[in-house]
């Protein structure tokens, strides 16, 4: 979420402001702790922000980690889930990284221009395939398509 703006967007709950996030997935079965993990918006500068190593940054097998691209890693806190980079995300399109501690791509991806307060992700989670979500849902799974309306029997 390049674009996250106003109140049709996803406030930070650490400030209120409507900033940049992205969700890092675990398709793992075991949890993976972040902690010495390095995350950038420039593949060449794979060690632009390392994610503090504090046992905190767990993501469990299956789950999500929702990471506040705002500038603000000061607002990382032990009392809160979400992760703040020390970078922001450009809407015109750029790229995302997650290395491991010595350089090693784990997973990168290039997206392009975004229209405001709309995600993208892989779908299914953890997949190859970027599409636009038509909801979001950040700390979850993606939701490519609305549920079925329920009609009740007569």
């Amino acid at each position: 979420m390049a674009a996250n703006t106003s109140t049709s967007g996803f406030a930070d709950p650490a400030d209120g402001n409507y900033e940049d996030w992205f969700e890092l997935y675990n398709p793992g079965s075991t949890a993976v702790d972040l902690g010495g993990y390095f995350l950038t918006d420039n593949l060449t500068n794979q060690f632009q922000f390392k994610v503090p190593d504090n046992g905190h940054y767990l993501i469990p097998a299956g789950g999500h980690l929702l990471v506040w691209a705002d500038g603000e890693p000061g607002q990382n806190s032990t009392n809160r889930a979400d992760l703040h980079v020390s970078f922001s995300l450009r809407a015109v399109g750029e790229a995302i990284g997650l290395f491991a501690a010595d350089g090693t791509q784990i997973d990168a991806l290039t997206f392009t221009n975004q229209t405001n307060n709309i995600s993208q992700g892989r779908s299914p989670d953890g997949g190859a395939n970027i599409v636009f979500l038509p909801s979001l849902s950040p700390r979850s799974g993606n939701i490519i398509a609305p549920p079925a309306p329920m009609v009740a029997a007569i």
